[in-house]
């Protein structure tokens, strides 16, 4: 075996010098995993659910609400209102 003094001071055989391990970049596992999902969403079909129409009650529209009575005579309020009181 031909071994070689590497500048740590270990011992490590000249091919494995040669072998390195390419780390993917950010951008890289960001498509990798971009494309998963897409992927996984293209492939997914929803499940029917039954419904139980027991449980639910026919939709009616409330009835309109009645507009305010206005007292016709406001003048006398806004006097009453307006005088000092002691």
């Amino acid at each position: 075996m031909n071994f070689k003094l590497v500048k740590f001071y270990a011992f490590v055989k000249p091919e494995s010098l040669q072998r390195f391990y390419v780390r993917p970049t950010t951008a890289q596992l960001k498509d990798i995993i971009q494309e998963l999902y897409i992927k996984e969403l293209k492939n997914y079909k929803p499940q029917k659910e039954k419904v139980d129409l027991s449980q639910v009650k026919a939709f009616s529209m409330p009835p309109k609400p009645k507009a305010p009575e206005v007292e016709k005579d406001v003048n006398d309020l806004v006097k009453e209102y307006a005088a000092p009181k002691n």
